[in-house]
């Protein structure tokens, strides 16, 4: 069974979409799902995006998927509905992960509905501006409001209709608050492996 769906939404991401891939593909966990959702792209991402995966050998199980466009909260509830893994995480087309990135986040998430991380504030050039590291703090939940940085079980969304509300603004903060009020398995950590790349 695959342990973990990686679910990343694409839309004109030819930039750096090539990077965030490639950060997924150096994963020492290897029971991974990479689902890429192109949300109806204009410019190149398609063809960046078959590209990397036909150039990069990889153990991982990867799907690509294009769609008319429908927005970022639509193309994620998309991708939980499609996830196989037993657990889902979703990253941005222009950020990056570390490598042991979902290894600590599976290793911490036994009993968990829920396993929150921090996060790395970083340029393209390799500044770091910011680092956010959550403590055990029961409002450290509270800190990190986007989908990022957060390991959420797949059964428990579907079961529990959890998904991202399509509106211009807020979509990441009404579905983390869904979740929050839904279980009480939720667990921080310290782990800071999470890029946010400043774009």
């Amino acid at each position: 069974m695959i342990k973990l769906t990686i679910v990343v939404p694409v839309y004109n991401g030819a930039e750096h979409i090539t990077e965030c891939l490639q950060s997924i593909y150096e994963q020492t966990e290897s029971s991974l799902e990479l689902l890429i959702l192109d949300d109806g792209s204009k410019d190149n991402s398609a063809e960046v995006i078959r590209h990397f995966i036909e150039e990069n050998e990889t153990k991982l199980q990867v799907s690509f998927r294009q769609q008319e466009n429908q927005g970022v909260a639509i193309t994620r509830n998309t991708g939980i509905q499609l996830a196989q893994g037993e657990y889902i995480t979703f990253i941005d087309q222009d950020d990056r992960i570390a490598p042991d990135y979902c290894a600590n986040y599976l290793r911490e998430a036994v009993d968990s509905d829920i396993v929150i991380g921090g996060y790395e504030r970083v340029t393209y050039s390799g500044k770091l501006l910011k680092k956010v590291s959550l403590g055990k703090n029961v409002w450290e939940k509270f800190i990190v409001v986007a989908p990022w940085a957060h390991l959420y079980r797949t059964d428990f969304l579907k079961d529990n209709n959890i998904n991202f509300l399509s509106t211009g603004i807020g979509e990441d903060v009404y579905f983390n608050m869904l979740a929050y009020a839904a279980t009480d398995k939720i667990k921080t950590i310290g782990d800071t492996g999470y890029q946010w790349m400043f774009n």
